[in-house]
């Protein structure tokens, strides 16, 4: 005990300003760890929003791409399978099966399951790929505030360990007569600091 109090009075506080400092700098570097994969994901999620974006800046290339994709769904083919068989059977029972008014009307069915189907395609296509757009742009500004937050808290590692370093320093300064005040004051000024009073 006495080899402690001794150490306190001849400038020893210098030593847990300095074992604080590298706490704080051990901090820092654990808190880098933590935000990394959200910085990571944003920096790779950027270039995808950019061009996802880019992409929609001509929208009549945008609308024809999507649908070049186009395929005609299977319950299009049905519905278009069932229409014809049921205009054969009414043309049959009144004796039109063939007639021009018949494929007429088989013609603007057809179209109109087409146009359905067609649209139904592309609300579909238009979802996943706004939702795409919005999981990119989300990861990207998740990488970007913990690069924001990441900054932040190393800022406020970098000023607590500059002022134990700082108190640190006093310490030495003042000699065995000031050793238990400057331990007081860094310890308050760390409180302080970090929200603790």
């Amino acid at each position: 005990m006495s080899g402690e109090l001794a150490n306190l009075f001849s400038g020893g506080e210098s030593k847990g300003a300095q074992k604080a400092g590298r706490t704080l700098a051990g901090e820092g570097s654990q808190i880098g760890s933590q935000y990394s994969p959200w910085i990571t994901a944003g920096r790779n999620a950027l270039g995808k929003y950019q061009s996802a974006l880019g992409g929609m800046s001509d929208p009549q290339d945008f609308y024809r791409r999507m649908m070049a994709g186009y395929h005609e769904s299977g319950a299009a083919k049905e519905a278009i399978k069932q229409g014809i068989h049921a205009a054969d059977a009414a043309g049959a029972a009144s004796g039109m099966l063939g007639s021009g008014a018949e494929k007429t009307a088989l013609q603007r069915q057809g179209q109109r399951i087409t146009d359905e189907d067609q649209q139904n395609w592309l609300n579909n296509m238009r979802d996943i790929y706004g939702q795409y757009v919005s999981g990119e742009g989300s990861l990207q500004g998740e990488g970007f505030g913990g690069v924001e937050s990441q900054a932040g808290l190393q800022a406020k590692l970098a000023e607590g360990e500059a002022k134990y370093q700082e108190r640190g320093e006093e310490g030495r300064q003042r000699g065995k007569g000031g050793a238990i005040g400057t331990g007081l004051e860094a310890g308050g000024a760390a409180a302080e600091h970090f929200g603790w009073i």
